[in-house]
């Protein structure tokens, strides 16, 4: 879980870097965060989760996650969380202290 969260981490601050440098440049750049989606990435990462402990409403459709990437995209939006689920965490996030978040997101994933 450690490097998977700390690459996402990187990837996340470097993309909303590079948005902000092109801004005036015809090149956009967006990050997507989609959170938990039905595809075989949990199997072939081994990110270390169980998936069935994973409860149900964490799931994203692949076929939302894509429309609100393009749409996001469209929009010209830096940060892309598909997901009212993930929307809502990411504005707890913001609020709760981190040790708090890092216990809850290692009890999802079964740490």
């Amino acid at each position: 879980m450690a490097v998977y969260s700390a690459t996402k981490a990187f990837v996340t601050s470097f993309s909303e870097a590079l948005h902000e440098e092109l801004r005036k440049s015809p090149v956009h750049v967006s990050a997507l965060c989609p959170g938990f989606v039905r595809t075989e990435f949990q199997e072939v990462a081994q990110t270390g989760a169980e998936i069935d402990s994973i409860p149900k409403f964490m799931w994203l459709n692949i076929a939302n996650v894509v429309s609100e990437a393009l749409a996001g995209t469209a929009k010209g939006k830096a940060l892309i969380v598909p997901g009212t689920q993930y929307k809502s965490m990411l504005m707890w996030v913001r609020l709760v202290p981190r040790v708090v978040m890092r216990r809850v997101s290692g009890k999802i994933v079964g740490i």
